[in-house]
């Protein structure tokens, strides 16, 4: 979306009381796709500033001056302002009214007036409900129609079609007069029939994962990337730069909100790692509101109280293509994140802002410290009308299968606009910039990662358990072989009896580097710590390396057979050798 126009409502004398702004959206072949408008009134704390809304503004039929100065003429009332200034080019006198029941009405005392109708439902009901409101009012009323202009058509449609002024004269002359019949009282909702709506594509940010125009939401513990993801995204939307899917995204400007990083030595630096234009990349730092005394202060951000602020920047900027707020917790003002409630309200204007200015919206939030047994989306948190609420829904964590515990793991909560439900693995890389400084960024693997954010959070918590149970083995073999070398199978039945999978204890073995011996006084292998090992040995084997000879350069193949196929059976009893393969002798 796009501004086109501002037309301006003034009073009698031609002061600005307020404007009402046009935006629209056009395909690649100019057509138009979507229109929308919203208003903003005059900041007085603010000169050449403006806010959002009309809260306390005095409403006022478009182009009021000349309306006062041509008093007793006939006028012509369009649906639009972009109308009432084609018939105004025309030498008639136009105006438009965008809601009778709040706009003052008495400059139409008397005169003659003419509503020139849309030609379709909500078009035809509009102009019922003006003429009615100026039956009592203006001495004659009647509504101007164009059933051959197609369905939406209107005045400027009908000019289009080759028609000139003396047609149009014509046109209003041959018009009845209204008999209209007053409803009882206003309809106490609003609707719309869907048969009028025309539907459209999903305008994308990141095909199939972000959409312009929604909500989104990217989740994770701290630490793990998500802010450095989210200026990913920022640098490449400056740059019009490729996702790690290889598609180009479009170039725009971009609106940051965090409180958890500096912008001097964090943000600006790691948005430099990636190669943005930092140009199209703007904070917004404090939201400034007037005081009594007529001074400015300074307020943090607030979700329920702000937004208007917010769509004054992005309005101003005029090609936001994303909007990140990080973290979303920070800028809930009195709300509170876990009712349902609160969350639902203080999101609907972020939400409208969102659909009017055909931006992305990404909050950034963290996890809460539920069971990961539990339904991944119910891991974010605050209430579940986050997710809810949200269009898309990402969760970034750690590779638990990934030892250096660098690698991470982008992957949906949840996706109902989007077909594609892959993920991506990343790390978070040093960067060494040409001004000497030290940063970060983020680079993809270049293939896809089909894990499920469910799984991926359980695997964590199957880490933990695997860890935790490694730890207990490896006290129990410390405590077992603390006076001395134990016989081997002696070692591994006792382990056994307390619990202790082969799998682990062979782990235990690798941690606490136990030594395999034999016994020069029994022939037997034994499990010895390092601080035992050759006190009895013949031959000795260190856990995860190759049997070594004894002093004679021979190596005992049927004892370490023996052993390896004893150990190795309870291994395989256990886990089938899914852990890997152990080096010839290291099963001892």
């Amino acid at each position: 979306m796009r501004i086109i126009k501002k037309y301006d409502y003034c009073d009698e004398h031609g002061a600005i009381l307020y404007r009402n702004v046009r935006l629209e959206k056009h395909d690649a072949d100019g057509v138009r796709l979507q229109k929308t408008f919203f208003q903003q009134r005059i900041d007085p704390a603010r000169k050449g500033g403006w806010i959002n809304g009309l809260e306390g503004v005095r409403r006022v039929p478009y182009r009021l001056p000349e309306l006062a100065q041509r008093a007793g003429q006939d006028v012509h009332i369009a649906e639009g302002e972009k109308d009432a200034d084609r018939l105004e080019a025309l030498g008639l006198c136009a105006t438009s009214i965008a809601d009778p029941n709040t706009t003052e009405l008495k400059v139409f005392a008397g005169r003659n007036v003419f509503v020139h109708e849309d030609n379709d439902g909500p078009g035809r009901h509009k102009a019922t409900t003006l003429a009615t409101a100026l039956q009592d009012i203006a001495n004659t009323v009647q509504i101007v129609r164009y059933p051959d202009t197609g369905d939406g058509g209107d005045v400027s449609d009908w000019l289009n079609q080759g028609h000139g002024l003396e047609d149009l004269l014509k046109k209003i002359e041959d018009a009845e007069a209204c008999q209209v019949t007053p409803e009882a009282e206003p309809l106490p909702y609003e609707s719309r029939c869907l048969a009028e709506v025309k539907p459209e594509p999903i305008n994308w940010l990141w095909r199939e994962r972000f959409a312009r125009g929604k909500v989104n939401l990217i989740a994770g513990q701290p630490g793990q990337g998500k802010s450095q993801l989210a200026i990913f995204m920022a640098g490449k939307i400056s740059i019009g730069g490729d996702w790690p899917d290889g598609r180009q995204c479009r170039q725009g400007s971009v609106v940051l909100i965090s409180c958890e990083d500096d912008a001097a030595d964090t943000i600006v630096p790691r948005l430099l790692a990636v190669g943005a234009d930092l140009s199209r990349v703007h904070t917004l730092d404090w939201v400034l509101k007037a005081n009594g005394e007529g001074e400015q202060s300074k307020q943090l951000f607030d979700l329920a109280a702000h937004v208007p602020a917010l769509a004054s920047l992005v309005d101003r900027i005029g090609d936001v293509a994303l909007i990140i707020i990080d973290p979303v917790s920070a800028y809930l003002g009195g709300l509170d994140s876990h009712k349902t409630s609160d969350v639902r309200g203080g999101l609907a204007p972020l939400q409208q802002l969102a659909a009017e200015t055909g931006a992305a919206v990404v909050l950034i939030s963290h996890l809460n410290k539920g069971s990961a047994d539990a339904n991944a989306m119910a891991r974010v948190s605050g209430s579940g009308a986050f997710v809810a609420a949200c269009r898309s829904a990402w969760l970034v964590e750690s590779d638990p299968q990934d030892e250096s515990h660098k690698r991470r793991i982008l992957t949906p909560l949840k996706n109902n606009i989007g077909d594609d439900q892959t993920g991506f693995a990343f790390q978070v890389t040093s960067v060494s910039l040409q001004n000497g400084l030290e940063s970060s960024c983020i680079v993809f693997e270049a293939e896809p990662v089909a894990i499920s954010a469910s799984e991926l959070l359980r695997g964590h918590q199957e880490s933990d358990e695997e860890r935790g149970a490694l730890g207990e083995a490896a006290d129990f073999l410390r405590e077992y072989l603390a006076d001395g070398p134990k016989n081997s199978k002696a070692a591994q039945k006792a382990a056994d009896d307390a619990g202790v999978a082969p799998r682990t204890l062979r782990r235990a073995r690798e941690k606490l580097r136990v030594k395999t011996q034999k016994s020069r006084a029994t022939g037997q292998w034994v499990w010895a710590l390092p601080e035992h090992a050759n006190t009895c040995a013949e031959t000795t084997n260190n856990v995860g390396q190759d049997v070594q000879h004894d002093h004679a350069g021979r190596t005992d193949e049927a004892g370490q057979h023996e052993e390896n196929d004893q150990f190795d059976h309870l291994a395989t009893s256990e886990n089938n050798g899914q852990d890997g393969q152990v080096g010839q002798g290291g099963a001892r």
